[in-house]
């Protein structure tokens, strides 16, 4: 048999599978470490775009074609989709079901904001206070990546989970 004949039907075989082969499932712990990763991936990104590396909140709205260096850009937008695209692929394998971009980064967990709402109020903040040193460069998003965690998760943690 061909060499692409057999590859192709392997890949038929696998359709459907988890790129997760592990004999156990993840634990909370884990989960939250993989989420924070991704948020705080994506806010590191978003922050190469902001005052704080040393583009003044001018030369953003002007790289980033923005009416005012507040707005929301292309780049922002890519750094956020990866962030959704890494845990929706994460979600998917470990569950069976889907989770779209959208709904993974403008999710709000209870008395949290979205993934896309803490975006941007980090750009809001670095814009206002103009890259001062005292800022926080990277918002902490632990709270935020564990409540996260547990409300997206919430069937996979179940013990009686069988995905």
């Amino acid at each position: 048999m061909k060499k692409a004949v057999k590859d192709k039907m392997e890949c038929d075989e696998m359709e459907g599978e988890s790129m997760y082969k592990g004999k156990v499932k993840f634990t909370r712990d884990q989960l939250v470490f993989m989420v924070e990763a991704s948020i705080t991936a994506a806010f590191d990104r978003i922050e190469a775009g902001l005052p704080t590396s040393g583009i003044s909140p001018k030369e953003r709205q002007e790289l980033m074609h923005l009416k005012k260096p507040t707005d929301f850009g292309a780049w922002d937008n890519a750094a956020l989709e990866t962030c959704g695209m890494t845990l929706g692929i994460l979600y998917a394998q470990l569950t069976g079901d889907g989770l779209g971009i959208g709904d993974t980064i403008d999710f709000a967990p209870k008395r949290f904001k979205s993934i896309r709402q803490r975006a941007e109020d980090f750009i809001h903040k670095s814009i206002k206070n103009n890259g001062k040193e005292d800022d926080d460069i990277i918002p902490d998003v632990h709270g935020l990546s564990k409540a996260w965690t547990n409300e997206i998760f919430k069937d996979y943690l179940n013990p009686k989970f069988e995905g």
